[in-house]
């Protein structure tokens, strides 16, 4: 690597850090892992490991039949009464 190669790098990796804390001060980030761990270890992608499909039931979950998306969607609904969400993500 250049000279000019590793100032540009440096430069990146501060205006990256600068935006970085700037998004942090701005909002608030909520990271969700994976809602079907026990489904997907087994090979199951929709359905958890009782056999339940996980992506039929976010309408109205039941938290005993669906915990995991029971929550998620209480945290995502309390979080929409005290702010504004802007965008949510599934990856």
């Amino acid at each position: 690597m250049n000279q000019r190669n590793t100032q540009n790098a440096q430069l990146l990796k501060r205006s990256s850090l600068v935006l970085s804390q700037d998004l942090r001060e701005r909002f608030v980030f909520k990271i969700v892992p994976m809602l079907n761990p026990d489904g997907v270890i087994v090979g199951n992608y929709r359905c958890s490991l009782a056999a339940r499909d996980l992506n039929r039931n976010y309408r109205h979950p039941r938290r005993e039949n669906f915990p995991t998306i029971w929550h998620t969607k209480n945290m995502m609904q309390k979080l929409s009464n005290t702010n504004q969400v802007g965008c949510l993500v599934k990856l």
